[in-house]
């Protein structure tokens, strides 16, 4: 892989693997460690993500200890935050599990049956596979995933039904959010 800069071939777009984007499973599930090895059965792919795509969101706060002058002497970490947003736009029993819970989803005869309420949502593994180029791919793993925030659903004549969801990647047995993995694909 090219690691040099300026580098055209280091340039990638966030497009998801034709296997799809969202990838779930219980954190009990053996996690990938590379970009290509085959997910365990247990992941499930969650579907179709809007056009809109997904945004890892990492946040710092800072605090500034000053010294008996007021001058500024040292700034410290006060709290750092990293979050995986998207919508999904598919309403299948894995992305309305996500949104609503996995024990509120359940089949009826002939459909799917959605009970909403104000049960705690589980962490997950979650693994987001994008293709950033026809020659690079990459994993990121999220070991201790949470649903923390649902956006409003919103239903409208010429638009898809999205579920918004937001991720909270919190720190695993490592201390670790967040796992990336870029590999070039060989043809």
């Amino acid at each position: 892989m090219a690691l040099t800069p300026n580098n055209k071939d280091n340039v990638g777009v966030g497009k998801a693997d034709v296997t799809g984007l969202v990838k779930v499973a219980p954190t009990s599930v053996a996690q990938p460690t590379d970009a290509t090895t085959a997910l365990a059965t247990e992941f499930q792919n969650a579907g179709y993500i809007s056009e809109d795509g997904m945004t890892n969101s990492i946040s710092i706060d800072s605090e500034t200890i000053k010294d008996m002058n007021g001058d500024e002497v040292v700034t410290v970490r006060a709290s750092r935050s990293e979050e995986f947003i998207f919508t999904g736009i598919e309403e299948n029993p894995v992305m309305l599990g996500l949104y609503h819970g996995d024990d509120n989803v359940g089949a009826t005869a002939g459909g799917l049956k959605v009970v909403h309420n104000s049960d705690e949502l589980p962490y997950k593994t979650f693994v987001f596979e994008i293709a950033l180029s026809p020659k690079k791919k990459k994993r990121i793993v999220v070991p201790q995933g949470k649903v923390t925030k649902l956006g409003d659903i919103v239903y409208k004549r010429n638009q898809a039904v999205g579920l918004p969801i937001t991720i909270a990647a919190l720190k695993d047995s490592e201390g670790k959010t967040a796992y990336e993995y870029i590999v070039e694909v060989v043809s």
